[in-house]
């Protein structure tokens, strides 16, 4: 058994409440391929910080990059906390993480070029342009957390179902149509954060 070390930064998880006892995780190698599933015990401190840990058996893994989704078990539908990638070795028996919006923002990167069918330059072209941003060159644009705040800005339209949330995102990104200017300085709202 691999023992599970998970701390999610505030920035992600504050604003969570409710009970934290039922935390399940899954690990994937792709999008929509989950391998191993899990549970994790969680509690959040007074800084809204979020500690899990667990064990799983991830024997049957090989080296390599892989991805876990933390989310609550809850109904209606469950609620992604956080997710990022980590790098397995056989020879471990600890998986640390530390997620952090932009490690989330990679999950979401990853997700959107499978469910957009679009390059990640693609992305990063029709996000600048949804933030009102054509100008801004690449290099002034960190992708990732960009990404985290969109989702965040967009799950606080439904603060219920994060599925919801992501269908948003995927459709911004798509249409490719800008937000309204009165909200462009708005995309930094507590919510979760796959």
């Amino acid at each position: 058994m691999t023992d599970i070390n998970i701390q999610i930064e505030q920035r992600i998880s504050e604003g969570l409440r409710g009970d934290l006892t039922d935390v399940g995780f899954t690990i994937q190698d792709k999008p929509y391929h989950p391998l191993i599933r899990g549970g994790l015990n969680c509690s959040v401190d007074a800084n809204y910080v979020v500690s899990c840990v667990g064990q799983a058996n991830l024997a049957t893994l090989a080296n390599g990059a892989y991805r876990i989704i933390v989310y609550t078990n809850e109904k209606p539908g469950k609620e992604a906390l956080a997710c990022d990638y980590f790098e397995y070795d056989k020879n471990s028996n600890q998986l640390n993480l530390d997620i952090s919006p932009s490690s989330s923002g990679e999950c979401i990167l990853s997700q959107l070029e499978a469910d957009t069918g679009l390059s990640e330059s693609e992305i990063t072209r029709r996000v600048k342009h949804i933030l009102n941003a054509d100008e801004t060159s690449n290099d002034e644009i960190d992708l990732e957390t960009t990404l985290h705040d969109l989702f965040v800005y967009f799950n606080g339209k439904t603060r219920e179902d994060w599925d919801k949330s992501w269908n948003y995102l995927v459709s911004a990104i798509k249409n490719n149509t800008p937000l309204p200017k009165k909200h462009k300085s708005t995309i930094d709202g507590a919510g979760r954060g796959f």
